[in-house]
């Protein structure tokens, strides 16, 4: 799988992960083709279709997908 990391002008550090289509159960018909998960800290976004070009978009680029994403919210694993 590929993965980049970029900062964004706030200075947060978001990786990038590219994630194949068998990585799981694909409910979503948006993600049957595989999508791009971006994460950083408490917030992660994720982007589908998986653009052609992400591996040599620019930084600036690929920080307007990351804007563009909606935000998903995050599993709690905490035990209860």
């Amino acid at each position: 799988m590929a993965s980049r990391t970029v900062v964004d002008p706030r200075g947060l550090e978001w990786f990038v992960l590219e994630v194949p289509p068998d990585a799981g159960d694909a409910i979503d018909e948006a993600l049957t083709n595989g999508w791009l998960v971006a994460r950083s800290g408490k917030e992660r976004r994720r982007i589908a279709p998986v653009p052609a070009n992400w591996r040599a978009a620019s930084d600036p680029e690929l920080l307007a997908l990351i804007k563009q994403a909606p935000v998903q919210a995050l599993a709690s694993h905490a035990a209860k």
